[in-house]
């Protein structure tokens, strides 16, 4: 069923981009397809950047909860509550990332799968089938892995620019990020996978970062308006706390007390020496 519906309709989209592309390019058809599912996917990846911006904008405030409210039930509660008067999912920015892995996938399936007779025979009817398929882009096979380094060293460097954007709201606001390391080891990451998948993904990933970087500079430009913790309600003491707090309090006073009584109860005894 996945392959009816999802599979197979992606690769026509594929196949008639590479028919009408300038020499039956499918470098070019990915770029295309990249920019596609970018534009529809437009809205909410600015609805997921701005959610993340919010929240390290709102990272000071989070911190003034923790330890305004020791108890945790109210600390989650009012951490709720600031995510809710800000419109926050907590997790709201993983979401374009789940609909891209899918579309990683299916490509890497087309192309490793190839455009071999048997294969093209998946075509729709109104699909034109191109005479010859284009399928490298400055010398590199995009069905086969980049032996060159060239596309994985450039996924690996854009990713590091990105993150780097996204970090970029912390430094502006004079807040402590998490170092250098995190954009390292994503970028390392990145480059080690890109290293063992089909050059054609690697172009996909390229193509989607450098657009995603632009993104995340035009919403860190964006003016963000947060609620913040000081709106919120004060913490409110559960009856079970407040009643502990009164017992623990009455025994206080008892104890007090008996002790006062017992001082006063105590028979001091003189003894004279004999002569």
């Amino acid at each position: 069923m996945l392959k009816q519906f999802i599979y197979i309709p992606f690769f026509n989209l594929l196949v008639f981009l590479i028919a009408v592309m300038p020499g039956h390019s499918s470098a070019l058809a990915i770029v295309v397809v990249t920019l596609i599912i970018r534009f529809i996917l437009l809205i909410p990846n600015r609805h997921a950047l701005e959610n993340q911006k919010k929240l390290q904008v709102l990272q000071p405030e989070i911190e003034t909860i923790r330890k305004e409210y020791k108890d945790q039930q109210e600390q989650a509660k009012a951490t709720m509550e600031l995510y809710q008067k800000n419109n926050i999912s907590p997790f709201g920015s993983c979401l374009p990332m789940l609909i891209q892995l899918p579309i990683l996938i299916i490509l890497y399936r087309v192309l490793q799968g190839g455009f071999a007779p048997e294969t093209m025979s998946q075509l729709y009817s109104f699909v034109p089938q191109p005479e010859f398929i284009n399928q490298f882009l400055f010398g590199i096979n995009l069905s086969q892995v980049d032996t060159t380094y060239i596309l994985p060293v450039l996924a690996a460097g854009f990713q590091f620019i990105q993150i780097l954007a996204t970090m970029a709201v912390n430094k502006k606001r004079g807040q402590k990020t998490q170092g250098m390391g995190i954009m390292y080891f994503f970028a390392f990451m990145t480059f080690m996978i890109a290293q063992k998948v089909n050059a054609g993904v690697v172009l996909y990933w390229v193509v989607t970062t450098i657009f995603g970087i632009f993104q995340q500079v035009l919403v860190n430009r964006s003016k963000t308006d947060v609620v913040h913790a000081s709106s919120l309600e004060p913490p409110k003491t559960h009856k079970h706390t407040k009643a502990l707090s009164e017992s623990s309090n009455s025994k206080s006073k008892d104890s007090t007390s008996e002790e006062k009584s017992s001082k006063r109860g105590i028979e001091i005894t003189v003894r004279r020496p004999s002569k």
